[in-house]
Formats: structure tokens, C-alpha cells, sequence
């Protein structure tokens, strides 16, 4: 478990004006009652602008959030890293259960969950199992599976039979968005392109392929 939340260190409450104005939730007739909101926790930097991008969201969504400012506090970092397995901020929790970053939180968004893993109707431990559910079989050398994989933000690792290679991902929230291939940034029109140039590669042997995401 989380010790450092529990310590309850010193942070700064933020809500939307929708949030504060709104009613309180009364129970539904019939007896039943609304799923439980859980505590959003945002651990952030100064002058990081996808802390500032996720505390926006979350805002824009009316939802009240904390806000730990970790900038200068390399023990609760530590713990961070410990617990969610990145370095990367902001790191956003629901209680004491880590969704991930900034980046996260936007796929969670684009796949119509992020209303109601707020208010509490979808477990966020789910999320994982609900994401592989989805996505299938991305086993294969298809265009459609690499398409997904890029999209999602997995970083695809092209080695030339004959020696050397080069990393492909996509940046799809970027601003601009952005794919990136034999090193150089193009805009996000060119993912078919791409994708179709990988596939050539791959099914004509003169490339092998890895995702850095896959167990060795």
C-alpha cells in the first residue's frame, strides 16, 4: 500500500466551477444508490506541461482532484517509481490504484471510459484486462495489428537482416501529432504509409520486428 498517501502530505485541492456548483448526489428511488467517486490523486512537477495538461482534463471532466507537487521531493518519487514501475510525471492514481500518466489517461479518455472510471462504475483494475479484451490477437504481422500497436503507443523495433535497424511509434497526442520512422518526425497522415512500408519489410524478409512492450 501507498504509506506516502497516507501520511497525507501537504496538497493543493483543484476542481472545475462545474464541480463546485453542482448538486449533491441523492440516491435514485428504488433504493439503489450511485457507484462511489474515488479520490484523485494527480503527483506532478512544476513547469511540466503534461501535469498541467492532465490537471486540466481532469478539471475540464468537473472532477476534483489533489494535487501533490513532487518536484522537489525525491522520497515520495522514489515511491512512485516504485509502485507504478515509471519515472515518468504526472502519475495519476483513484485512491491508491495507479492509471498511469498523462498519456494514459488520454487513451482512457479516446476509449469513452475516463466519465465513468471517475465516478466509480469502472474498477480501474480492470482497465488492463478490459484494454487486451479489446484489442485481441496483436500477435500477427498484419497491417491492422501493426496499425493498433502504433497507435497505442507501442514502440516497434525493425532489424535488417542485413545489419542495423531503426525504432517506430507514434505520438498520436502530440501537438502536432507525429510518427516517427528511419528516425525522422513526419505528421500523423503518413501512419498508413508507414505502416504499409513496415509490412513490405517484414513480408518480403528483409526486416525482422520487435515490441519493445512483448516479453522476450
Amino acid at each position: 500500500m501507498l504509506g506516502f498517501l497516507k501520511r497525507k502530505p501537504k496538497a493543493e485541492e483543484a476542481s472545475s466551477s462545474a464541480a463546485a456548483s453542482s448538486p449533491s448526489a441523492t440516491a435514485p428511488s428504488g433504493g439503489a444508490s450511485f457507484p462511489k467517486p474515488r479520490e484523485v490523486i494527480v503527483f506532478g512537477a512544476e513547469l511540466d506541461q503534461e501535469t498541467t495538461f492532465a490537471r486540466e482534463l481532469l478539471s475540464q471532466r468537473g472532477t476534483t482532484h489533489r494535487y501533490i507537487d513532487v518536484t522537489h521531493d525525491e522520497t515520495v518519487r522514489h515511491e512512485l517509481r516504485k509502485k507504478t514501475g515509471s519515472r515518468d510525471l504526472p502519475q495519476i492514481f483513484l485512491d491508491e490504484t495507479p492509471i498511469g500518466d498523462y498519456q494514459a489517461l488520454r487513451q482512457i479518455e479516446y476509449r469513452g471510459d475516463l466519465d465513468r472510471l471517475l465516478s466509480g462504475a469502472l474498477d480501474p483494475k480492470a482497465l488492463a484486462k478490459k484494454d487486451a479484451d479489446e484489442r485481441g490477437d496483436l500477435s500477427g504481422r498484419d497491417a491492422e495489428t501493426f496499425r493498433r500497436r502504433l497507435r497505442d503507443g507501442e514502440v516497434l523495433t525493425l532489424t535488417f537482416t542485413g545489419g542495423g535497424g531503426f525504432d517506430v511509434w507514434a505520438e498520436i497526442y502530440a501537438n502536432p501529432p507525429q510518427v516517427f520512422y528511419e528516425g525522422a518526425p513526419l505528421p500523423i497522415a503518413e501512419l498508413e504509409r508507414v505502416v504499409t512500408e513496415v509490412v513490405t519489410l517484414v513480408e518480403s524478409g528483409q526486416a525482422r520486428f520487435a515490441w519493445a512492450d512483448d516479453d522476450d
